[in-house]
């Protein structure tokens, strides 16, 4: 391996690493209306921080909130009509809407996540990242809430973040040099 190529697997491990704790520390929050909308707070504070740093990222964390509720509720109202398998189904369903809406609310601050390949990717690892939450639910509703229910939702939440978060990061701080809009100091006049 190139030192480059080391360089860059250590920069992508840490940043999964950073979401994977605040999908952990976000997952504990709890199930009340209050948790549910605190709940994707640090994610999107974190994404603020890490690749989306322009002043138009105030109206990206709002945005990020509300496709929260929208994956959550789809997953909720779907959880009824899935066949034969409950939960499976419609957690693909609320990660591919939570994919799909966070790439477009990002693409807010970077353009680039608006081509078909970004959003189809963002797409397809959303519902795969969301497979976890399964596990957590059919534990959750099967009536026994121990310590390892709380640990298999602070799992699916920080794999989630993790899988999520990485993506917007890689794919927005690879292009970041080429958008306008981040927050730099404007160009000299020119010289007469």
């Amino acid at each position: 391996m190139k030192p480059k190529s080391v360089a860059y697997a250590l920069r992508y491990l840490g940043v999964a690493v950073l979401f994977a704790i605040c999908g952990a520390w976000s997952g504990s929050f709890g199930s009340s209306y209050a948790g549910l909308v605190m709940l994707p707070i640090p994610f999107a504070l974190l994404s603020a921080l890490l690749f989306m740093r322009t002043v138009r990222a105030i109206l990206v964390i709002p945005l990020i909130v509300g496709v929260w509720i929208a994956a959550y509720s789809s997953a909720v109202n779907l959880s009824g009509r899935a066949g034969q398998d409950p939960y499976l189904f419609p957690i693909c369903v609320g990660g591919l809407v939570g994919g799909l809406g966070l790439a477009l609310s990002v693409s807010i601050c970077h353009r680039r996540l608006l081509t078909p390949p970004f959003l189809v990717a963002a797409l397809i690892l959303g519902a795969v990242a969301a497979l976890p939450f399964a596990s957590w639910l059919r534990a959750e509703f099967s009536w026994h809430d121990g310590p390892l229910v709380r640990i298999r939702e602070g799992c699916a939440f920080a794999i989630w973040q993790a899988v999520v978060g990485t993506y917007l990061y890689a794919v927005c701080s690879s292009g970041a040099k080429k958008e306008s809009g981040a927050l730099t100091a404007p160009p000299p006049p020119p010289a007469e």
